[in-house]
């Protein structure tokens, strides 16, 4: 069956389309302006839908005060109804409990509408335009385990149903051919609003405003009961991929709209129309991984820097905006699965390091409380300074140290003592850190300090340390000595070898020298932001700018080009020379 779900970027639109095609259903989560029925009739025409799940609305009390909610709400449920009725699709059209006026409850699908709220009223004019041989599915409270409560929650009686439940419910309605009318969807027990916030956070008082009654109960479908609605709406009964459930959950706002016949939406798998084998990659709607170049400043002078201009005693660039940087992370919280936060200097030297670092505590409790995997933070640093504050993240920490040694170290990292970094490290792996956090080691490799690489490794052991990043100093350096950093690698192999005997050591040297039969994922979940605000696909493509931070540009159109010439084998060289010529997809179907 063929099935075209409208609001497709909303709460229960998601679910509903990974629950569609777990049924074995094409889906198609287009997204057109169903407002225009010329666009929704040319689109019907064209995919022929067996079934629309129309779920598009404008839903909101300060959304709903303009006179747009019934042009969207009740034109746009016109148009939706008069194209799949000369199509011969079928319509389930999603209502709410609030086309009643909640003076009386327990109301069935039988009783008159009657509706206080302009949303409710715009539902009631939509409710009409539908024929009675299609569906109306009427939903009260959906929960899930995102769901908040005001401080003072209401003494409104409600039937809340959780989210997935609603949407296996939902598709299942649908997709039966034998049903029509009106149908409730809820749970078998009503309940007030504060007692069921209070089962969330427990810290919730009543008030008198807004009490009403205007629960649902259902004649046609089973019930479920209360219990085993918050019984799934804490378990992992749906606990899919991990880049579906960041979606699942996340802040939706208006559809990824790809200028192609390339059918898809979110994580989720959807064929091509052009060709049924192949499948969209996996893709967040929001990014799940985020690169973050904080700024320039740095406590040391160290002698392979890329940064030239710093031993010049020239200005450093500006840091990166953290009005903007926090403001953004506020607004992808739950979808953010990882984020590195980069400096070309010290990052925790950056002006407004504790505020990120707060804001990032906000989201990695908020990933806790909904059941998600923790919160990623990575780090790059020298470890002069204080590293408690990154104690209580998981993700790796990776400390800066090019040799064992002293005096070579404080040759190679001018203006460090390598007993402060020890000491530093040492306190920080003896604090109660995250159980997920890994605290490892960087060296860069020179002709200078390569036959230190296994002492470095029993030096990081008896640290506490649990792994060894080796870097190849001709990648990093770029300085007027640049030829003291070549390095003759032709024994690098029996050093790492004999250094691996103490703890893992992570060979980046040998990683840059090879190429890698990987598909490159990377511009479908992950986003770099360099410290003047601009955006791009990783750290290696500053020519591709997507736009602004401010501007959301995951969606921006420079952005899903690049995802979808990269699935169509079709990269443009002239746009986006950096990704023809990566090494990651050297060799792939990239290529």
């Amino acid at each position: 069956m063929k099935a075209w779900v409208t609001g497709a970027t909303g709460n229960l639109g998601v679910p509903l389309i990974h629950v569609l095609a777990s049924m074995g259903h094409a889906v198609s989560s287009k997204y057109v302006q169903i407002q225009a029925y010329d666009e929704v009739r040319k689109f019907v025409e064209e995919y022929r839908p067996d079934v629309v799940f129309h779920l598009a609305a404008i839903v909101g009390r300060r959304k709903c005060s303009s006179q747009n909610v019934f042009s969207v709400n009740a034109e746009g449920t016109k148009n939706i109804a008069k194209a799949c009725s000369e199509f011969g699709a079928k319509v389930v059209f999603a209502s709410t409990d609030m086309v009643f006026d909640g003076r009386v409850g327990k109301c069935n699908e039988d009783d008159e509408t009657c509706s206080v709220s302009r949303y409710g009223q715009s539902k009631i004019r939509a409710e009409n335009f539908i024929l009675k041989s299609d569906v109306i599915v009427r939903m009260g409270m959906l929960i899930s385990r995102r769901t908040t409560f005001p401080d003072n929650s209401t003494n409104e009686v409600v039937t809340p149903l959780y989210i997935w439940d609603a949407a296996k419910e939902l598709a299942e309605i649908g997709c039966d051919p034998n049903s029509f009318g009106v149908y409730h969807l809820c749970s078998a027990s009503p309940i007030m609003q504060h007692e069921l916030a209070s089962m969330f956070v427990g810290r919730l008082a009543a008030t008198e405003k807004g009490s009403k009654e205007s629960y649902l109960v259902s004649t046609r479908i089973p019930s479920i009961s209360l219990s085993e609605t918050l019984k799934n709406c804490f378990s992992n009964k749906h606990d899919f991929s991990n880049n579906f459930r960041e979606v699942a959950y996340g802040p939706h706002r208006s559809a990824i709209h790809v200028p192609t016949k390339t059918l898809y939406f979110g994580a989720s798998y959807y064929d091509i129309s052009d060709n049924p084998d192949m499948t969209y990659p996996v893709q967040a709607y929001l990014p799940t991984e985020l690169g973050v170049m904080l700024g320039d400043k740095c406590n040391a002078n160290c002698t392979m820097c890329w940064q030239a201009t710093r031993r010049k005693n020239q200005d450093i660039r500006p840091e990166m905006d953290a009005g903007m940087l926090l403001s953004f992370l506020k607004l992808y919280d739950t979808n953010l699965r990882s984020i590195e936060l980069c400096s070309w200097g010290e990052p925790l030297l950056y002006y407004r390091i504790s505020e990120v670092l707060q804001e990032l505590s906000r989201i990695r409790r908020l990933r806790e409380f909904a059941g998600f995997q923790p919160l990623l933070v990575h780090m790059v640093t020298n470890g002069s300074l204080d590293l408690s504050q990154l104690a209580h993240f998981a993700g790796m920490l990776s400390i800066s140290i090019d040799s064992p040694d002293p005096i070579k170290y404080s040759e190679i990292r001018r203006g460090l003592k390598l007993s402060v970094i020890e000491k530093n490290i040492s306190d920080f792996v003896m604090m109660d850190l995250h159980p997920e956090r890994v605290v490892g080691v960087n060296m860069v490799i020179t002709e200078r300090n390569k036959q230190d690489i296994p002492q470095m490794a029993q030096f990081c052991k008896g640290l506490g340390v649990q792994m060894l990043t080796l870097l190849k100093g001709e990648n990093l350096a770029n300085t007027d000595d640049k030829d003291s950093f070549l390095v003759d690698d032709s024994d690098l192999g029996k050093l790492v070898e004999e250094a691996s005997t103490y703890l893992p050591v992570r060979d980046w040297i040998k990683q840059h020298q090879c190429t890698t039969q990987e598909k490159c994922l990377v511009p479908f979940k992950s986003m770099y932001i360099g410290s003047d605000g601009h955006c791009h696909p990783c750290c290696r493509s500053f020519d591709i700018d997507y736009q602004m931070l401010n501007e959301n540009p995951w969606q921006s159109r420079t952005a899903i080009m690049l995802r979808d010439q990269m699935f169509r084998n079709e990269l443009d060289p002239k746009i986006f020379a950096t990704c023809v010529e990566c090494r990651r997809i050297r060799n792939t179907k990239y290529a």
